[in-house]
């Protein structure tokens, strides 16, 4: 009888129970799944016995169809292969003979890592969107607070964006913005500068919110659905400011982060000075980060000796 149960219906369970254990982001991740499953699907639902290795392979080119790159299609994978096991272990679905998910991508493709360099951080900084001929109102203003967010992750040592919506108006006492990394949990601590304080002021939340910046508000799973759409927003934006400073590439807010990281490197800060800056647990970490970073001062060395030949 429970071996029947379609693989949606358990699905949704899930969501449920994540919700009622307070796990929002994997309710969040699950919720996500079942959406584009039930697209997939045409909304005809799912049984456990259909989940073959020819089916998610389907799955994995029609998420692939609508523009997912590999880190995106495996994220609902692993997904899916988690409930999945869950199911099998509660025996709700058979164990199968052959490995559904063994022919599609469930691992980290290395991203490449974005840095732009201080003088360009700098003509972002500096914009005037009302100098833009026919830019309509709504979008300047867009631009603008993209800006500021983006400056503002810069400011405050390559801030993540989720860190940044989280802060409390009671993060900053006596000069000091501390916070915990959503990441790792390891609380950090910033000196408050007049440029962060000029961003606050353009964007602080309303009265009665907890929140410092506008970032996002409510909690729980209202706060996550608040966020994503508003961080969906900022890139949108900030991709338009990137191709108007002439950039290259996308600019998004963990750009902020890469050049924050790249910009103390280029200014020979210690390592160990850039890892507690940037909040990672020890210095390999900063090493690796660092060397995934934009290649331009090694490029031009290249360029210095390659000159001495041509």
């Amino acid at each position: 009888m429970g071996r029947k149960e379609d693989f949606m219906d358990y699905l949704h369970r899930q969501v449920e129970f994540k919700r009622s254990l307070g796990k929002i982001r994997t309710a969040t991740a699950y919720n996500d799944l079942w959406k584009r499953l039930h697209q997939f699907t045409d909304g005809g639902g799912l049984p456990f016995g259909d989940i073959t290795s020819d089916k998610m392979q389907q799955f994995e080119a029609w998420l692939q169809a609508r523009g997912n790159r590999p880190n995106t299609t495996s994220y609902y994978v692993r997904a899916m292969r988690t409930v999945y096991n869950k199911a099998v272990e509660e025996g709700i679905a058979q164990q199968p003979k052959v490995n559904p998910f063994k022919k599609v991508f469930t691992g980290n493709e290395k991203t490449v890592k974005r840095a732009i360099p201080v003088a360009k951080v700098r003509e972002i900084a500096h914009m005037d969107f009302r100098e833009l001929p026919g830019l309509p109102r709504a979008e300047r203003e867009a631009m603008e607070y993209a800006r500021d967010m983006f400056m503002f992750s810069f400011y405050t040592r390559g801030m993540s964006p989720i860190d940044i919506a989280k802060l409390r108006k009671d993060s900053l006492r006596d000069g000091v913005l501390t916070y915990y990394r959503s990441k790792t949990r390891q609380r950090l601590s910033v000196k408050w500068e007049k440029c962060m304080e000029e961003i606050r002021r353009r964007h602080s939340a309303p009265d009665g919110s907890p929140y410092m910046l506008d970032f996002s508000s409510g909690e729980g799973e209202e706060f996550h659905r608040i966020y994503l759409n508003r961080i969906c927003r900022v890139n949108a934006a900030l991709h338009r400011i990137g191709e108007l400073a002439g950039c290259g590439g996308i600019l998004t807010m963990y750009v902020a982060r890469h050049s924050w990281a790249s910009a103390c490197k280029n200014s020979n800060i210690p390592l160990s000075v850039i890892s507690e800056g940037m909040g990672h647990t020890d210095e390999e970490t900063t090493r690796i980060y660092l060397a995934q970073l934009d290649t331009s001062i090694v490029d031009k060395a290249n360029r210095k000796i390659i000159g001495q030949i041509l």
